[in-house]
């Protein structure tokens, strides 16, 4: 568990964890088939940039989070949309809860005795 000083050190590894395993993505796809095969984009690629707030236009935003990823593959906003279709809302409910679940059990940081 993070230090109670700083609860980020626990949150966020927390939530990166839950978004990789296996069992996240299966929950939170919409057919089996879905995100079974490698992709350029894959279903961790495709949740972070679409929590990464999409303010630039879809084309940019895509080419700006392949370059942080650091990847030489170029992906279309045509492709992104496809993909984003195979994902569940649910995915971000979840993310969202768990987010909560765990920045509210650092109560000490929120109110220090």
């Amino acid at each position: 568990m993070a230090s109670k000083n700083n609860p980020s050190k626990g949150i966020f590894p927390n939530l990166i964890q839950e978004l990789r395993s296996e069992e996240f993505k299966l929950t939170h796809r919409k057919k089996n088939q879905d995100f079974s095969r490698q992709r350029a984009l894959g279903f961790v690629d495709l949740v972070m940039i679409q929590l990464n707030r999409l303010i630039l236009s879809l084309s940019l935003e895509i080419e700006n989070f392949l370059e942080l990823i650091a990847t030489q593959v170029n992906y279309s906003k045509q492709a992104f949309s496809k993909a984003r279709k195979k994902l569940k809302f649910s995915a971000f409910v979840a993310l969202n809860e768990r987010f909560l679940l765990d920045y509210y059990s650092y109560t000490d940081f929120l109110y220090p005795d």
